[in-house]
């Protein structure tokens, strides 16, 4: 079934091209389609920004009448020993509420990697479990512990491997649970990027804006780390949902259909390790937009949020998703036509028009880095929007992936990688850069400068994928 999915998605693809060659209007449409997913991009964006600048943070809801029981589970696989055993020491003496730590290992083939930490959890009196064959990856491992919990434990807290505590984590967790709220999630954190690094401007964008704006909107979802669930809540849905790689989101509107109490706190309470090179990076990013994608397959309707609820949660499934899908095709299809004969004033009106998608993304994209946290410098914002462009043809690749219907495989994202980004040639990282402009030089000799401007504006997040390439560098060295 996911396969004739596939096959589906690849037949309208090729039918659509051979409809743009040989007749102008499915060529229009395309161009129309576009211009159409650029403004939902960019009311959307705008929508997030004005919400998140009206956000009050979360009040504290733990009065002293209720002591909540944390249950801290943390799920493993070929982690580094040093890096989960340095998560676990962070979490040896917490104070602020009674808590347990689960550690659980699925389907590490090399018991050197986990055995190390199944004696320090001996040693310290955490519980380790290690299951092979176990499937739904980490959401999968995760429910199999569900019933080693302490029988006292109201609250799930999950935590990444990477994840070293804050000291008053437990304090923080205990101020913001209640004995009705179903959710509470805290955002992500890094501890190997600094403060001016574009990297975490980039990846903290999501949590200044969507976050802040959907707990506004009262549909907050899920990011996986520092959430902590209510385990009544938890276990009435079924437990951590297995059927799409971001169990997360998947978990969190799931409890909002059931008319579940979500919100999200603005404070870091814990920090992980973001990743060091970027085929990691890229690879996590490409996890997430498939991952959300699979949940707005599986969750069409919605029905059960507000009409903001519903818009607030499709911003934050597709936030990392970029809206210049046909572009590519639209270029093509483009030169093509004029290597056909085709006039150039049939091709002209829609090239311009999706050359406009293409600057009205890019203008409210920049805008949106600049305005989703002000009190960072002006160069770091900018830096990022750049940045964020870079991952420009792995989000056009995952957004395919995540709607062919085919079947998804949980791919972990390495924090140990030891290769230096910057041993690599830039040369080579420009190669694909400098064919397109090549193309798009030969376009504008033999064809039109119209034609040719659509390679040369396809080059640039190739551009953009170089500086990426230089911020991690930096970041490697930092780490």
């Amino acid at each position: 079934m996911r396969k004739s999915h596939y096959n589906l998605t690849a037949l309208c693809g090729l039918t659509a091209l051979a409809a743009g060659v040989f007749h102008y209007y499915p060529f229009l449409v395309l161009a129309l389609l576009q211009l159409a997913l650029i403004l939902v991009f960019a009311v959307g964006r705008l929508w997030s920004l004005r919400k998140s600048q009206t956000y009050e943070k979360t009040p504290a809801d733990h009065s002293g009448s209720w002591t909540p029981f944390f249950s801290v589970h943390i799920a493993t696989y070929s982690e580094p020993p040093e890096l989960v055993i340095k998560t676990l020491r962070s979490l040896e003496n917490l104070k602020g509420a009674d808590y347990e730590v689960l550690v659980v290992d699925n389907n590490t083939p090399e018991p050197a990697l986990y055995e190390p930490v199944r004696a320090f959890c001996d040693q310290v009196g955490f519980k380790f479990f290690h299951f092979d064959n176990v499937q739904g990856a980490k959401a999968g491992a995760l429910n199999l512990i569900l019933p080693e919990m302490d029988r006292r434990a109201s609250h799930v807290l999950v935590l990444d491997a990477d994840y070293e505590a804050h000291p008053d984590l437990l304090v923080q967790a205990s101020r913001y649970t209640s004995s009705d709220c179903a959710l509470v999630q805290f955002p992500q954190s890094y501890r190997n990027a600094a403060d001016g690094c574009p990297l975490t401007h980039e990846y903290a964008s999501f949590f200044d804006v969507y976050m802040t704006a959907a707990d506004e909107a009262d549909s907050v979802l899920s990011t996986g780390t520092a959430a902590i669930v209510r385990i009544s809540d938890l276990l009435e849905v079924g437990g951590w949902p297995t059927t799409t790689i971001t169990e997360d989101a998947d978990l969190g509107l799931i409890l909002k259909q059931h008319e579940k109490d979500t919100k999200y706190v603005h404070r870091p309470i814990a920090e992980g390790v973001m990743p060091t090179v970027p085929e990691d990076f890229l690879k996590q990013r490409s996890r997430w937009i498939k991952g959300n994608l699979q949940v707005l397959r599986k969750h069409t309707s919605l029905q059960e949020l507000s009409l903001e609820g519903r818009l607030s949660a499709f911003l934050q499934l597709t936030a990392w998703t970029s809206p210049l899908l046909l572009f590519p095709l639209i270029v093509l299809l483009g030169t093509l036509k004029m290597a056909l004969g085709t006039p150039l004033g049939e091709i002209l009106p829609v090239l311009l028009l999706s050359y406009a998608s293409v600057g009205i993304y890019q203008i409210f994209l920049t805008y949106f880095f600049l305005m989703s946290d002000t009190e960072r410098p002006f160069k770091t914002r900018l830096q990022a929007s750049v940045l964020h462009v870079g991952t420009y043809w792995t989000s056009l690749r995952a957004v395919f992936e995540g709607l062919s219907g085919k079947e998804l495989n949980f791919e972990r994202t390495r924090k140990d990688n030891t290769r230096n980004p910057g041993d690599d040639s830039y040369l080579s990282l420009l190669s694909p850069a400098v064919i397109l402009v090549c193309i798009g030089i030969g376009c504008i000799r033999y064809f039109d400068p119209v034609v040719g401007l659509g390679w040369v504006l396809l080059a640039f997040p190739t551009f953009a994928r170089t500086y990426l390439h230089y911020v991690f560098s930096r970041v490697h060295n930092r780490t």
